[in-house]
């Protein structure tokens, strides 16, 4: 176990639709353990688990936590990581290597001898119960801490090869399959669903529920939404940015994020919006996405790791303060507040994440003179909130 302390990052800020937003990128630079990421999952604590081709970062916002093979791992080619109701992480890997389960002190690995249907774990589900679901190359394993059961195509599962698996409030189980199409298992009867009818790909990628109990498929072929009634098709003419749909997350407000080989794309229910590189991510093959309690979405690629936030918020504590006024912006040499309180500390950061002053108010003026041109982040932090502004000296 290694691990690194995160000094600063990389704050990369784009206009939207006249909202600000920050990028800041993670790599194998700052303390990530390999910059090609299968997957992300956020803890109750706020810690991000990250699964990678070489092993597993976690990380707290400041410090990284490296977890391999000589730590307990099963495999270092980790596929999907998942979170039970008492905080053991359950990590599926690659390369024939099993299951791990890790209860932040003790780890333990399972494999086909104690009754796994196949040592590579590509997706993994809990449900209501604590039941563990595994998707394999050789069907579904459910394992109730103490039994282990398979099914496969023999018992109606449409194809062995699961790879995504979502549980609905009524507790059924839908799994994605690779050249299958998806099977739903509620428990007795099994349920199919392929191009033959409806989906518009028969390998499914990843699966998610809304709030509303729509299920949305992310498919080689694009995107299926279905109400359990009617099903919707989305694709490139539609506005998502690849048919090759990786990764589905949805957020606070019901948006849905898809993450694709060529960038992310964001579906509001009436229009589509698209991220890549050019804006900030730090890859455009996006193979995860996590959102963590500030609304902040944790972007995985192939290059790295993305943390998307709004202006709103670069720490956990921050909150819009909106009286608080910057003038003049642009500015020369002096910058004047306006309703910051003296005593509370002000702190100026360049394009590039890095901390130029740290001071406290002593007036409502900051000098600014000694900047070079170009654009700053300025943050005020008060002991009930922290604003951020954005400031541009001439």
């Amino acid at each position: 176990m290694k691990k690194n302390i995160l000094f600063y990052c990389l704050f990369l800020i784009s206009q939207t639709s006249s909202t600000a937003q920050i990028w800041t990128n993670y790599t194998t630079s700052n303390g990530l353990v390999y910059n090609k990421v299968k997957t992300i999952v956020i803890d109750k604590h706020g810690k991000k688990w990250i699964g990678t081709l070489g092993g597993v970062s976690e990380f707290d916002d400041i410090n990284w936590t490296t977890f391999k093979t000589t730590d307990g791992l099963a495999g270092n080619y980790v596929n999907v990581i998942d979170i039970d109701s008492l905080g053991n992480k359950w990590f599926g890997t690659n390369g024939n290597s099993g299951l791990s389960e890790f209860n932040d002190t003790t780890w333990t690995t399972y494999t086909t001898a104690n009754g796994l249907a196949q040592n590579n774990v590509f997706a993994i589900a809990i449900d209501s119960l604590g039941n563990k679901w595994f998707g394999t190359p050789n069907g579904v394993s459910k394992f109730d801490g103490t039994n282990w059961t398979t099914y496969n195509i023999t018992d109606g599962l449409t194809n062995n090869n699961v790879i995504s698996i979502a549980i609905d409030k009524q507790g059924s189980k839908w799994f994605g399959t690779v050249g299958g199409g998806v099977s739903k298992f509620d428990g007795t009867n099994w349920t199919k669903y392929s191009t033959i009818n409806v989906l518009s790909n028969d390998t499914v990628y990843s699966i998610a529920i809304d709030q509303q109990g729509n299920k949305w498929f992310g498919t080689k072929g694009g995107v299926n939404k279905f109400n359990d009634t009617t099903w919707i098709r989305y694709n490139t003419d539609s506005g998502l940015v690849s048919n090759t749909v990786q990764a589905i997350a949805i957020d606070s407000n019901g948006i849905i994020w898809f993450g694709t080989p060529d960038g992310v794309s964001r579906f509001n229910g009436h229009s589509w919006t698209t991220y890549s590189t050019a804006i900030g991510l730090v890859n455009n093959n996006v193979t995860s996405i996590a959102i963590d309690k500030q609304g902040s979405l944790w972007f995985g690629t192939i290059g790295g790791v993305s943390k998307l936030s709004d202006l709103n918020g670069i720490t956990e504590v921050e909150k819009t303060a909106s009286y608080i006024t910057l003038y003049p912006n642009p500015a020369q040499n002096i910058i004047y507040i306006d309703l910051a309180e003296l005593g509370d500390i002000i702190r100026i950061y360049d394009i590039n994440g890095k901390l130029i002053s740290d001071e406290k108010i002593f007036n409502n003026k900051i000098d600014i003179t000694n900047l070079e041109k170009g654009f700053y982040i300025l943050k005020i932090i008060d002991k009930n909130f922290v604003s951020t502004k954005k400031f541009v000296k001439n």
